[in-house]
């Protein structure tokens, strides 16, 4: 019986996970389309105009995202924009200026808008539901939540992993109380949403 009932939960979370929602579907030429949206795990989506329409399979080929109840998602180049050494800061253009990556072939993934503003932030969320232990009386074994976050200013675009790095603090230079709060811990380094909002909603940019 409680094997059947860890089965039941995991089926269930399945099934409410794989149902289409209304949402608006952008494509790379500026037309945008309303309709059922299901995002599938290889990163491209199913869309159908209606619940009994024929389903289209789009991918970063012929769109640039879309928004739903879940959120606002994009195609990012995020392998490819991914540094390892920051060569500085150009504030007369607000470019960070980085080593530029080798990783010219890679294949963008979608990536959820966690915050808008002059520095944008992103979120790769994966979920894991895990496993349930044999006998552990309904107890699972190996789930849980990861996030990788990605910040996007003027034309750079760089993954910063879990948190905000030393090495990502130049993209807040032009914020100095910014920096003082980091730097007091008054507000986490484990906490970029906190950040990229403070950065776009408090700071007075020099």
């Amino acid at each position: 019986m409680k094997k059947l009932i860890s089965l039941f939960f995991i089926l269930t979370f399945i099934s409410v996970h794989a149902q289409y929602s209304e949402g608006i579907v952008y494509f790379k030429n500026g037309d945008m389309i309303k309709g059922l949206i299901k995002k599938r795990k290889s990163g491209s989506i199913k869309f159908k105009s209606k619940r009994d329409s024929k389903v289209v399979k789009l991918n970063h080929k012929e769109i640039k995202g879309f928004e739903n109840k879940d959120g606002e998602f994009r195609y990012k180049y995020a392998n490819g924009a991914k540094s390892s050494k920051v060569l500085g800061f150009d504030s007369s253009s607000g470019k960070i200026m980085y080593e530029k990556s080798k990783n010219e072939s890679a294949v963008p993934i979608l990536l959820k808008i966690i915050v808008k503003g002059d520095i944008n932030l992103y979120a790769d969320e994966s979920i894991s539901i895990g496993f349930a232990i044999p006998g552990g009386g309904g107890a699972t074994f190996g789930g849980g939540t990861s996030t990788i976050y990605y910040i996007e200013k003027g034309t750079s675009f760089v993954e910063i992993g879990s948190r905000i790095g030393k090495k990502h603090l130049v993209y807040f230079n032009d914020c100095p109380i910014l920096l003082e709060k980091i730097k007091d811990k008054t507000i986490r380094k484990n906490n970029p949403h906190r950040i990229v909002y403070f950065y776009n909603n408090q700071c007075e940019k020099n």
